[in-house]
Order: C-alpha cells, then structure tokens, then sequence
C-alpha cells in the first residue's frame, strides 16, 4: 500500500514501469515470423503509409492555394 502514489506519479502500472510486456503482447522471446508474413505485413504498412502520405499532400496544397495572394478565402 505505500507504493501506490507510483502509478500517479508516472500514469503507468508496475509492469510497465519495469519493462515487462503483459501476457498477451508478444515479448522478446516470442516466435519468430515467417518471412512472407512479415513481407505481407510491410507491404500493408507501407500501403497505408502511403494513404496517409498523399492525404496530407493534398491538404497541404489546398492550404497553399487557400493561402495564395488575389484570391478570396472563406472566413470562419
């Protein structure tokens, strides 16, 4: 009971504070992958990545022509 003002002092619970993983996150002595599972599993990724990627390119656009100067911005 004197150790409870931990959790407080750091918003983590005791295994995480010492750097264990919880029973159903893989630890470092989990079961290698198999390499098409990891090569699927980077494909994925790199697909979302991707996604996520030309999103932020077209936003970043619309912001530079929103921001350009002779032409009217919408007020908010």
């Amino acid at each position: 009971m004197r150790y409870r003002h931990w959790f407080y002092a750091t918003g983590m619970p005791g295994w995480m504070r010492a750097g264990c993983a919880p029973w159903w996150a893989p630890g470092p002595h989990a079961a290698p992958m198999a390499a098409a599972d990891e090569e699927n599993i980077l494909e994925q990724r790199a697909r979302v990545l991707r996604d996520e990627l030309e999103v932020l390119e077209e936003r970043l656009e619309a912001l530079r022509v929103k921001g350009r100067p002779g032409e009217e911005t919408q007020g908010g």
